[in-house]
């Protein structure tokens, strides 16, 4: 949801400055916005969010699962505004390694 959040704030803000695609925040508080960047990072976090209610059978799914959380967590938090996007990265690299973590005591278990 921040993720998202963060994408909603960065049309928001761009909007005054006209940042179509990137721009430099005026206030120099959320670092590089841009309206196609907003929108991207709405895609992604709404993705994401879908995602974490999705329930993986097999041991690699769970970790292919949290990769995915962590790099697609990246990605958005790239396209979407600073400090909330900052955020919403730290619970989605928590989530992806909590995955990974399960994922691998899934293998070791069954071994």
């Amino acid at each position: 949801m921040l993720i998202s959040l963060s994408g909603i704030v960065s049309i928001i803000v761009s909007i005054p400055v006209k940042a179509m695609y990137n721009g430099v925040d005026p206030n120099g508080l959320l670092g590089h916005i841009g309206i196609v960047n907003g929108i991207v990072a709405i895609i992604i976090g709404t993705f994401l969010f879908w995602f974490s209610f999705r329930q993986f059978t097999t041991c690699y799914k769970i970790i292919l699962a949290g990769l995915l959380m962590i790099v697609l967590g990246h990605i958005g938090a790239i396209f979407g505004a600073l400090l909330i996007g900052t955020a919403g990265l730290i619970l989605c690299y928590t989530a992806g390694i909590w995955s990974i973590v399960l994922g691998i005591k899934c293998i070791i278990k069954k071994a």
